[in-house]
C-alpha cells in the first residue's frame, strides 16, 4: 500500500465519523478535517520530492544534450557557480527560468544558443536556475523572482549589478554583456540600485529609484520597463498609465515594447472610469498592431505572439470578440509556421503553449490534441504536453482521460507549477462526484503554494484565497450530503414460480443501446449527450 493509499484510508474513516455527527458538530469538525488534509498533503509531498527530481532531471539533461552549448551553463548549483565566479574574479550571469515559461524556452532555444554570444562564453560564469526545482529554494528566498524569465548579474559580493526581465534578442544581449565588461554599468548607479531593490521584492522603493535612473545616460529603456513593472506590481495605476502615455514611443519597436504594453494593460483594468478604460485599450491595441505589422522589427516569434496575446485580451475587454478571434487566427498562423520550420521537436515545442491557447479559443480540439499527443510522444519526460492534454480533455468532457493525463503530468513535474495541476485535478475529481479526493488535491495545492512563496511575501494572497474558497465550498458540499441511514437487512422472501409482470426473464439479457463511436476532436455532445461539461477553473497552460 502506497503512502497515498494509506492517507485515503485514514481520511475515509475521518469522513465516515464526521458523517455520523449532528449538523453543528459536523461543521466544527470540518475545519479540523481541512487542516488534517493539508497535513497529510504536506507529508506526501515531503516523502515524494526525491522521486520527482529523478524524472525531471532526465528531462533537462535530454534538452541540454540536444542543444549546442554556446554559453557553458552550470545547472542549478548556485554555491558552485558563485565560488567559481569569486575565485576567477568574474561576474555571475544567472538565468532564472521554468519549463512552463514559453519566453524562457524561446530564450534558451533561440537566443542563448546563438553563435553571436560565443566570444562571451569565457568572460563570465553562467548559471541556470530552474525556479521549479525544490533544491533552488534557498536561492529564490534570497533573490525572489517575480517575473520570468529574469536574468541577474551578480558581483563577487553577491550584489545585484544588473537585472533584465522578459525577452532579449541575441544582439541586445551582446550589447548588454559588452557594457558590463567595459564597466559602463558603473555610470548608472541609480539603475543598479533600482535593480537590486526590485530583486529584493521592494517594488515601491525600486519605482522611486527607476524614476531617478531615467536621467542617467543610456539607462532610459531599461529604467522605463523596470518602472512600469514596479508601478503595476504595487498598484500605482495612475502613474503606471501616465508612464506609458508619456514614454511608450521612446522604446521603438522592440521586445521591451510588448512587455511595456502588457504591464500598462494590467493597470488599465484597475481604472474606475469605463470610458477612459476603453479609450486606453484602443490606444494600446493600435500601438501593438503597428508593432507586429513592422516586419523589420527585431522581434522573435515569441515576442510577436506575446503582442498578439495582449491585443486579443484587449479586444475581449472592449467587447469585440470577433476582432479577438481574427487576431487569434493571425497568431496561430505565425506559430504554426514557426513550429514547422523548427529544426527539432524541442524547439518546435517552444510554441506549444501559445498554439494551445489559440486552439482552445477557436475550439479546434482535434489539431490541439494531435499537437499535444505528438509532443508527449517525442518529449516523454516533459510534463507540459500531459498537463495541457488534461486541460483539453476536462474542457471537452472526457473526464477519465483528463484524470489519467493530470496524474501523469504530476508524476513528471515539481515545484510551484504543481499548484495549478492539483487545482485542475480537484476539478476533475469533483466532476466525478469524488468530493473527498478533490478536497485532498486542493489541500495539497494549498500546501505547495504556501511552501513556494518567498519569505518577503506576507499575508494572504488572492491566489491563496481562491484555493481556500474552493476547499471551503467542497467541504460545505460534503456536509450537505445526506447522513447515512442504517437500513435493516431485508428478509429473504421466496419468489413465486414463473416470470413476474414487468420483469425480464432471467435467461433473456437486457438489450443495451449501443454507445456512439467517438473520434478525437469530436465535440463532446457527439460522444455522450447526457454528460455535463465540467466548469472551467483557473488557466493552466
Amino acid at each position: 500500500m502506497t503512502s497515498q493509499d494509506r492517507s485515503r484510508v485514514v481520511l475515509g474513516f475521518a469522513f465516515t465519523y464526521v458523517a455520523r455527527m449532528t449538523g453543528r458538530q459536523r461543521r466544527h469538525a470540518a475545519e479540523w478535517l481541512a487542516l488534517g488534509l493539508t497535513f497529510f498533503s504536506g507529508t506526501q509531498l515531503f516523502c515524494g520530492s526525491h522521486r520527482l527530481q529523478l524524472s525531471t532531471v532526465s528531462a533537462r539533461s535530454e534538452a541540454k544534450k540536444a542543444q549546442p552549448q554556446v554559453l557553458p551553463f552550470v545547472e542549478n548549483d548556485y554555491a558552485a557557480a558563485q565560488a567559481t565566479a569569486k575565485k576567477s574574479g568574474k561576474l555571475l550571469f544567472v538565468d532564472a527560468w521554468a519549463d512552463w515559461c514559453h519566453t524562457c524556452l524561446s530564450m534558451k532555444n533561440f537566443v542563448l544558443t546563438d553563435p553571436l554570444l560565443a566570444p562571451y562564453g569565457t568572460q563570465l560564469v553562467y548559471l541556470a536556475i530552474d525556479t521549479e526545482q525544490p533544491t533552488n529554494q534557498a536561492f529564490l528566498q534570497r533573490f525572489p523572482i517575480t517575473s520570468l524569465p529574469t536574468i541577474l548579474v551578480l558581483d563577487s559580493d553577491e550584489q545585484v549589478v544588473a537585472r533584465w526581465t522578459g525577452a532579449l534578442t541575441a544582439k541586445e544581449l551582446v550589447l548588454r554583456l559588452s557594457e558590463l565588461l567595459t564597466q559602463q554599468h558603473k555610470q548608472r548607479p541609480k539603475l543598479a540600485e533600482a535593480d537590486a531593490l526590485a530583486t529584493q521584492g521592494r517594488s515601491k522603493e525600486a519605482a522611486l529609484r527607476y524614476e531617478e535612473a531615467l536621467m542617467e545616460p543610456g539607462a532610459r529603456p531599461r529604467a522605463l520597463l523596470g518602472l512600469i513593472q514596479a508601478l503595476a506590481t504595487t498598484g500605482q495605476t495612475e502613474r503606471c498609465i501616465e508612464v506609458y502615455e508619456q514614454h511608450a514611443h521612446q522604446l521603438g519597436h522592440s521586445a521591451q515594447t510588448t512587455d511595456f504594453a502588457s504591464y500598462a494593460a494590467s493597470c488599465v483594468d484597475s481604472l474606475e472610469d469605463a470610458d477612459r478604460r476603453q479609450k486606453l485599450r484602443r490606444r494600446l491595441r493600435s500601438d501593438l498592431e503597428q508593432l507586429v505589422a513592422d516586419k523589420e522589427a527585431a522581434l522573435s516569434v515569441d515576442d510577436r505572439s506575446d503582442a498578439y496575446g495582449t491585443m486579443i485580451e484587449l479586444s475581449d475587454a472592449l467587447g469585440e470578440k470577433s476582432v479577438g478571434d481574427a487576431l487569434t487566427e493571425q497568431r496561430l498562423k505565425l506559430l504554426e509556421q514557426a513550429a514547422q520550420a523548427a529544426p527539432d521537436s524541442i524547439k518546435a515545442a517552444t510554441f506549444d503553449a501559445h498554439r494551445f491557447d489559440c486552439y482552445r479559443r477557436l475550439q479546434r480540439w482535434k489539431p490541439a490534441e494531435e499537437m499535444l499527443l505528438s509532443s508527449e510522444q517525442k518529449l516523454p519526460h516533459d510534463y507540459n504536453p500531459s498537463a495541457r492534454l488534461a486541460r483539453l480533455y476536462y474542457e471537452t468532457g472526457r473526464i477519465d482521460e483528463a484524470l489519467q493525463r493530470i496524474d501523469r503530468a504530476l508524476s513528471l513535474s515539481h515545484g510551484p507549477r504543481r499548484v495549478g495541476m492539483y487545482e485542475l485535478r480537484a476539478n476533475v475529481l469533483n466532476s466525478q462526484s469524488r468530493t473527498r479526493e478533490a478536497m485532498e488535491s486542493l489541500s495539497t495545492a494549498i500546501t505547495l503554494y504556501k511552501a513556494s512563496r518567498p519569505a518577503s511575501q506576507t499575508g494572504e494572497s488572492a491566489r491563496l484565497r481562491s484555493l481556500q474558497k474552493q476547499l471551503d465550498s467542497l467541504t460545505e458540499k460534503l456536509l450537505q450530503q445526506p447522513e447515512p441511514i442504517e437500513q435493516p437487512a431485508p428478509k429473504a422472501v421466496d419468489s413465486p414460480r414463473g416470470p413476474q409482470p414487468g420483469k425480464p426473464k432471467q435467461n433473456q439479457p437486457i438489450k443495451k443501446k449501443p454507445e456512439p463511436r467517438y473520434e478525437p476532436g469530436m465535440p463532446v455532445a457527439e460522444k455522450k449527450k447526457n454528460r455535463q461539461l465540467a466548469k472551467r477553473d483557473s488557466n493552466l497552460k
